[in-house]
């Protein structure tokens, strides 16, 4: 029997863009060599804390960009690479 196990990203109500999810099955495999998938934060060292603490480590540091704000790079737990983008504050 094919089992996966996901985790769904709602959409907003009235907003724009697409919802998602992660996926974990015996046909993904993790890592670290693909594309990125950006997720909005409103504080990336928390987000970096809460990850390493749930198992994984920071692969690339929080990072000015400028006036686009911050990003940052981790390993989850299961091996993907996840990255996440924080705007400056108003």
């Amino acid at each position: 029997m094919w089992m996966v196990q996901m985790a769904n990203f709602p959409s907003l109500e009235g907003g724009s863009g697409a919802s998602g999810a992660l996926a974990k099955g015996e046909s993904y495999i993790p890592g670290t060599q693909g594309i990125r998938v950006y997720f909005d934060t409103d504080n990336i060292d928390e987000t970096l804390a809460k990850a390493v603490a749930a198992g994984g480590k920071v692969l690339y540091p929080k990072t000015s960009v400028g006036e686009l704000g911050w990003v940052a790079e981790f390993e989850d737990s299961e091996g993907n690479c996840i990255a996440l983008s924080q705007p400056l504050s108003d």
